[in-house]
C-alpha cells in the first residue's frame, strides 16, 4: 500500500515513484488531487533520500558483520631441503596439485605440490591461539581450501 506524500491517503490512480520489483516500503506516490509536477519532483528528491539512508543503514550494518580475514601461517618443507614459512590470507590446493597462497599483500604464490613433501596450516586466531591444520602431498585429502583464490 502506496500512501499519497502530501496528504496520507492510499494511491489507487495517481503516481507512484519507485522500482516495481521493489516492495512499497521503498515506493512513495502522490494521489490524484496532490499529482503536479512540483509535487512529482518534491516527491522524486524524497525518494532518493530515502533510498540513501537505506543503502546507509545497510552499509553500517555489513560494516558492524564483518569480520577481518583470518590470518593462516604456512609452513612448507620441500623435498631438496629446506623450509619456507608463509603468513596469508587464503590458500587453496587447485586441480594441477599446486598450492596457491594468497599473502598478506595480495600477492598470489604457488608452490608445486611435486616439490614439496610436507606443509602445515596454522590458523592464526585472535586471540593468540593457532590451530593446527596439517596437509601433505600424498594426503588424498587436502587441508581445508578456502575456495576464494581465483587464478
Amino acid at each position: 500500500m502506496v500512501l499519497c506524500h502530501i496528504c496520507g491517503v492510499e494511491v489507487f490512480s495517481g503516481w507512484i515513484c519507485g522500482v516495481v520489483p521493489a516492495g512499497d516500503k521503498y515506493k512513495l506516490g502522490l494521489c490524484r488531487d496532490h499529482d503536479t509536477v512540483e509535487n512529482r519532483a518534491t516527491v522524486q528528491e524524497a525518494w532518493e533520500e530515502l533510498l540513501r539512508s537505506e543503502m546507509r543503514s545497510a552499509m553500517d550494518i555489513s560494516r558492524q558483520q564483518a569480520k577481518p580475514s583470518p590470518l593462516y601461517e604456512i609452513r612448507i618443507l620441500f623435498l631438496g631441503g629446506g623450509t619456507k614459512t608463509v603468513t596469508c590470507t587464503a590458500y587453496d590446493v587447485n586441480k594441477d596439485k599446486d598450492l596457491l597462497v594468497l599473502n598478506e599483500q595480495g600477492e598470489l604464490d604457488f608452490y608445486p605440490l611435486q616439490h614439496v613433501r610436507h606443509f602445515t596450516v596454522r590458523e592464526k586466531t585472535p586471540t593468540g591461539q593457532d590451530q593446527d591444520d596439517p596437509g601433505t602431498p600424498d594426503d588424498p585429502t587436502p587441508p581445508p581450501a578456502i575456495p576464494n583464490i581465483t587464478p
